[in-house]
């Protein structure tokens, strides 16, 4: 059978998208979520990570770069990454703070790695990135999460598997450390709900075709503060979707296993 991992991203970006995420894990309609460390609310976030919510999904970090952890705005860090005039010293530092972060709060690694704005699999950070992995988890490693989409079609979705997927799934193979195979779930956040059902449930078919797939997700409860959110509806939107859908019922009459990890 094909393996699908539902996986929402941003946890501890704001408490509406901590209370839709935590909800969600709880109601078996995802199977991992990533983790904002450096987030102002992390270290209250990480509470609500109990162990229940870490039995039924698999905990990540979610490498930032530009958010909270910000240096650079995303298209500066992508030319300086492709022109390799990033400050490596910077990013060496933050690849190590994050984890840190990670380990004192949950006193665990994480469960698998990826990146905020797929960051991760940018030159030179990828390669920092394994390299840490390695040297800091030399007996089991952490799964990375390899945004590659499944379909060029769109430029977003050509930009991030052309920032670096395939050479980071290679880098990862040869390192001995699992990745996932396929990213679903892009899309440029203008969908109606009904359009978003939809173009999930197709996501969900997709994957039934592929293995190690990943399908990323960005829900909140409605936010009161969503001008500070520039995807605040979207979030909403998708929230509403995954709340309403037998998600575990779709997969399953699709003969498609619902997971934490790749094989």
């Amino acid at each position: 059978m094909a393996r699908l991992i539902i996986c929402a991203d941003d946890y501890a970006l704001n408490p509406s998208v901590n209370q839709a995420i935590l909800q969600l894990i709880l109601s078996d309609k995802l199977t991992a979520t990533s983790c904002m460390v450096k987030s102002p609310i992390w270290s209250f976030s990480a509470q609500h990570i109990t162990a229940e919510i870490q039995h039924k999904a698999a905990i990540g970090l979610h490498l930032d770069l530009t958010e909270f952890a910000q240096h650079l705005c995303l298209t500066q860090l992508m030319w300086q990454c492709l022109s390799a005039t990033v400050n490596r010293a910077w990013l060496q530092r933050e690849i190590r703070e994050q984890l840190d972060l990670f380990e004192q709060a949950l006193g665990r690694a994480p469960d698998y790695i990826d990146g905020h704005q797929h960051v991760h699999q940018f030159p030179i950070v990828r390669h920092l990135l394994v390299q840490e992995i390695r040297q800091r988890y030399p007996k089991q490693t952490p799964w990375l999460r390899i945004a590659r989409p499944a379909n060029i079609d769109s430029l977003k979705s050509w930009l991030i598997r052309g920032m670096g997927a395939n050479t980071l799934k290679q880098m990862a193979q040869q390192s001995g450390i699992r990745c996932s195979d396929y990213l679903l779930g892009i899309y440029r956040f203008n969908l109606s709900e009904t359009e978003y059902r939809q173009t999930f449930k197709a996501w969900i078919q997709q994957a039934s075709q592929l293995n190690n797939s990943v399908l990323m997700c960005h829900p909140a409860l409605a936010n009161s503060d969503a001008n500070q959110d520039a995807i605040a509806q979207a979030r909403s939107r998708e929230f509403a979707v995954l709340n309403q859908m037998d998600i575990v019922a779709y997969a399953k009459a699709l003969h498609l296993t619902l997971s934490k990890a790749p094989a």
